[in-house]
């Protein structure tokens, strides 16, 4: 029982059976655990980048798991003629190996008690910190699935695949390293989108806006590693969490019944900045859309009056950009104001002698 080639043999039967057994298993059902993964995270793009990862992880631990098992050491004539040997000794030692087996098999199964009672005691708990459901599960689903793992090592100790445990950390090492390189963006936005799940810096419903990222609008979706965000444009904007969590967000929330429009307009060098900024404040201002003045939200003094600023100093002209509010989260609205303010600016530049410039071509004839 205690022969080395023993252990080597049996062992190698074991993790050939395991490994195919596995792999088939996977390749049977992967449909289904994509769609379930789909149906989790509500990420197409996720589900499908999971599957392949666990796909490439199953080949690599097999693979690593049967090399370390062989070690390169006997040539196959004297494994052949050991085989031999063993199936002569079979009965003798067949008593021992079912002694260990039925000691495995209860590991097990206190394994299983175990990660089941587990998390029936955590669950309230853990819901009570994180205050969101799919978070909970997340974490209850990853401590079964650890007890149950640390159990199968336990029972493959007992069983006396000490060699095989060692191989099995160094190539979970190994694959945690390639995965880790491969899917790091994969892996930031999920842990982003747990983190954003339990904090709650916004919800779905919420009026947000994210500067940096020049994003307006309503959220209406927030996965796991995306967040969805229904712009004032319109424009449905999907936006991985790793993006949001490291950047400053404006929550006005849903109550918050206002809404930003941002647009700009260019005027030549030869005209006058400051009475190109009057021209537009007086349009806005006569807008009866346009929301002058402060409002309160949250305990907080918010400006909607409408803003004019001289943006940059472009290749053809002078760029303004120009800021004012309206009421409501109507997009039809929304563009109505914005058309009739553009088209007034646009009249009383004419009238004023504010040029906007067009790109032109001077042909010199020699």
């Amino acid at each position: 029982m205690d022969d080395p080639n023993y252990a080597k043999f049996v062992s190698l039967v074991l993790a050939s059976s395991l490994f195919i057994v596995v792999y088939l298993f996977f390749r049977k059902y992967q449909e289904n655990i994509e769609e379930s993964l789909k149906k989790v995270f509500k990420d197409e793009e996720f589900a499908r980048s999971v599957i392949k990862y666990v796909k490439y992880f199953i080949l690599l631990f097999g693979v690593l798991w049967v090399m370390s098992i062989l070690g390169f050491q006997l040539m196959l004539e004297e494994r052949i003629l050991y085989i031999k040997r063993e199936l002569i000794r079979f009965p003798s030692i067949f008593i021992g190996l079912i002694t260990k087996l039925i000691l495995a098999l209860f590991i097990l199964w206190i394994g299983l008690k175990i990660s089941t009672r587990s998390t029936k005691v955590l669950e309230k708990p853990i819901f009570e910190i994180v205050r969101t459901r799919l978070v909970a599960t997340t974490l209850l689903r990853a401590i079964r699935y650890g007890i149950i793992l640390f159990t199968v090592g336990i029972a493959m100790y007992a069983l006396g695949f000490r060699g095989v445990l060692t191989s099995l950390a160094a190539g979970i090492g190994i694959a945690s390293v390639v995965v880790g390189v491969a899917a790091g963006p994969i892996i930031m936005s999920f842990l982003s989108g747990m983190f954003i799940l339990g904090d709650k810096p916004f919800e779905i419903g919420d009026f947000i806006e994210v500067p940096s990222l020049n994003i307006i609008g309503e959220v209406v979706d927030v996965g796991m590693r995306i967040t969805k965000i229904k712009s004032t444009r319109g424009n449905l904007v999907v936006v991985p969490n790793n993006e949001i969590i490291k950047t400053n967000i404006i929550n006005y929330k849903k109550e918050f019944p206002y809404v930003k429009i941002v647009k700009k307009v260019q005027i030549s060098y030869d005209s006058d900045i400051e009475k190109a900024k009057e021209v537009i404040l007086n349009v806005l201002k006569s807008d009866k859309d346009v929301c002058e003045g402060e409002v309160y939200y949250g305990g907080e003094k918010i400006d909607i009056g409408p803003k004019v600023f001289v943006l940059e100093f472009a290749d053809s002209g002078i760029n303004i950009e120009f800021w004012f509010w309206i009421k409501g989260y109507d997009e039809l609205k929304e563009r109505e104001v914005a058309s009739r303010v553009q088209e007034r600016i646009f009249k009383k530049f004419k009238e004023s002698g504010i040029v906007i410039p067009y790109p032109h071509r001077v042909i010199i004839s020699k």
